[in-house]
């Protein structure tokens, strides 16, 4: 049985980033030259972009991970800190979009800022982006927390933490 194509060190995790991100350069370029339109630009590079981060979710394995199984379908990392932090982030890009949007909105920009369809559109489909990684990530961090073993409070012989009994451990 062939071995499934897992992503473990960091340098190759690295080199996938950036390769996608090259990737994804080259297809906003080729949609360009072919005469696509900028709001189809901004919602196929949207979900080009998800793709990317799902399929880089479903390759890395952490330290304490196994390679061979494959990840439950809502698991985005190995662990839950990780996964909160990137939520986090994700959160703030979306409330920067969101912020964006609310300039766009508004006539509080300079007349330098393109008050056009096409840049609504793109804050729009940026905002959506950000948002449902925010929620991926956010989830996947809440339920590997409810995984995480609780850790055990080490309790003591009674007869050796007398008249102490508090279950404490107790230097002897």
């Amino acid at each position: 049985m062939r071995k499934p194509f897992r992503i473990t060190t960091w340098w190759g995790k690295l080199l996938y980033a950036v390769g996608a991100w090259c990737a994804a350069g080259l297809f906003n370029r080729a949609i360009r030259a072919v005469g696509g339109d900028s709001v189809v630009l901004a919602v196929l590079s949207g979900v080009l972009l998800v793709a990317i981060v799902v399929v880089g979710a479903r390759l890395f394995r952490g330290a304490d991970e196994l390679r061979d199984p494959p990840r439950p379908r809502w698991q985005m990392t190995s662990r839950a800190k990780l996964s909160r932090r990137l939520g986090i982030l994700f959160i703030a890009l979306t409330v920067w979009a969101a912020l964006g949007l609310l300039a766009w909105l508004l006539p509080l920009t300079s007349r330098e800022f393109p008050h056009t369809p096409v840049a609504f559109a793109n804050s729009s489909a940026t905002g959506a982006v950000f948002l449902i990684l925010a929620v991926l990530y956010v989830r996947s961090g809440r339920r590997l927390r409810r995984l995480e073993p609780t850790p055990k409070r080490e309790r003591t012989d009674p007869a050796l933490s007398a008249p102490f009994d508090d279950g404490w451990p107790r230097a002897r």
